[in-house]
């Protein structure tokens, strides 16, 4: 079962007057797709959960709600739930050069791309990128 980070509640909490946050189960199930994304931002990111595979640090706990919000708030003002990155038509920085990432015939493995706001409420949690809190 996919651990969701926030309620609907919580995202009522989170967003600006602005946005109309829909009633459930559509809240919900955006939610779910939003903490999906969080979760694969993450991936091999290290912290302590319990055995529902949630967080047991309450900063992680909280970082990982407010970024599902926030990730969810940008679905809803954007309109769009995609988080597929940008395709590059050509790019070079020195020696380097990248092209269009669907013109080859290998399989796309780029992460999917949060909100600049999710990610900063992950990254301000010492989440990203890919940090490993240690206890000694």
């Amino acid at each position: 079962m996919a651990r969701v980070y926030a309620t609907r509640t919580d995202l009522v909490d989170y967003a600006p007057a602005t946005v109309t946050v829909p009633e459930d189960p559509e809240a919900t199930r955006l939610l779910r797709q939003a903490s999906k994304a969080v979760d694969d931002a993450l991936l091999g990111t290290v912290y302590a959960i319990d055995t529902a595979g949630m967080p047991t640090d309450t900063t992680i706990r909280d970082a990982l709600r407010d970024a599902t919000c926030a990730q969810a708030v940008h679905w809803l003002t954007t309109g769009s739930e995609d988080t597929t990155p940008g395709r590059y038509q050509s790019v070079t920085v020195g020696p380097i050069t990248v092209t269009d990432a669907t013109a080859g015939a290998g399989p796309d493995i780029a992460r999917p791309v949060l909100s600049e706001t999710a990610a900063r409420e992950l990254r301000l949690a010492g989440l990203l990128p890919g940090v490993v809190a240690t206890h000694r």
